[in-house]
């Protein structure tokens, strides 16, 4: 008899061992997938949620197209942008998008640096002749640090661009955007972007 139950312990045992490896290499393949596509999401965010709206589009039967140029910004921590058929992408801010939608709103417009940044200039104290001078001098040195960091922000925002596989808009952008004490867009032709407000 001991030994019976012991065998049939030993069975139990074998039996339970095996559904516990079974169990684990089951989690591990579940795991395995499941990083997979977050390592897919991560390198390419907008593809599931893109094609997941538009199937519930057509399942909807609601026809919605979307412009072919957007510079978009969506939220603090995400802007949408698209040109022609390069996109659309959903992608983190940089302080350069927020210029850039600003002159994209108002092509060929030149816009001071100071608009572009909204900071305020010191007053000039004009009390004495040197005074004046040096305060022309600060104003001369502010204006060309606010237009030096427009135009970095700028680059930096088009190198991001770049980084996210929007190659044509930063090439757009960085052949159409003047830089300077008083930035433009400036297309050849005109472009009509879908901008937020």
């Amino acid at each position: 008899m001991p030994e019976k139950i012991q065998d049939e312990k030993d069975r139990e045992l074998k039996r339970l061992r095996e559904l516990s490896r079974r169990q684990i290499d089951e989690l591990f393949r579940q795991s395995e997938k499941l990083l997979s596509e977050i390592k897919s999401e991560r390198e390419n965010p907008d593809d599931e949620r893109d094609r997941e709206i538009r199937a519930l589009r057509y399942q909807l039967g609601i026809e919605e197209t979307e412009a072919d140029f957007i510079f978009l910004r969506l939220s603090d921590a995400e802007w949408r942008v698209k040109f022609k058929d390069e996109g659309p992408k959903t992608i983190p801010p940089r302080k350069g998008f927020d210029y850039i939608r600003e002159l994209l709103r108002r092509p060929r417009e030149e816009i001071g640096v100071g608009k572009l940044v909204k900071t305020e200039v010191p007053e000039a104290n004009h009390g004495e002749d040197d005074d004046l001078a040096t305060s022309s001098e600060t104003l001369r040195a502010l204006a060309d640090q606010k237009r030096s960091a427009v135009s970095r922000a700028i680059d930096r925002a088009l190198s991001a661009l770049k980084d996210h596989g929007m190659t044509k808009l930063a090439s757009h952008l960085d052949a159409t955007i003047e830089k300077g004490f008083t930035p433009r867009y400036n297309p050849e032709i005109p472009v009509p972007w879908k901008l937020d407000q």
